[in-house]
């Protein structure tokens, strides 16, 4: 055999080894939203929690942001840009609670409530 067939040949067993790879993670990627719904099941519907009354910055350089509402305060991680009045929802997914503004969804991560 020749030392140009036998480099052929690796580069054939490369590229069909590249593509088996790309496959594998497009299954993956198509895989895992399903796996983790029939382990876990549908996520629930958003909650509504009401209209904002006041939002105040905790820590420095807006590390929390406190949104109340009439029936209670919550504590969300970052700077949240929401007025007065907005309606907020809770969201669950599948790694964490979020609490959203309905009208922007605007979403961050529920830190305490």
């Amino acid at each position: 055999m020749s030392k140009l067939s036998t480099e052929t040949q690796k580069s054939e067993r490369f590229a069909k080894r590249f593509m088996g790879a790309i496959v594998l993670c497009l299954l993956g990627i198509v895989a895992v939203p399903w796996a983790l719904e029939k382990l876990y099941g549908p996520l629930p519907k958003p909650t509504p929690l009401g209209a904002v009354q006041r939002v105040r910055f905790v820590g420095g350089l807006g590390l929390y942001t406190q949104i109340d509402t009439a029936a209670a305060s919550y504590l969300v991680h970052g700077a949240m840009a929401i007025r007065p009045g907005a309606n907020l929802e809770q969201h669950q997914t599948y790694f964490e609670t979020q609490l959203c503004d309905v009208q922007s969804q605007d979403c961050r991560e529920l830190a305490s409530h």
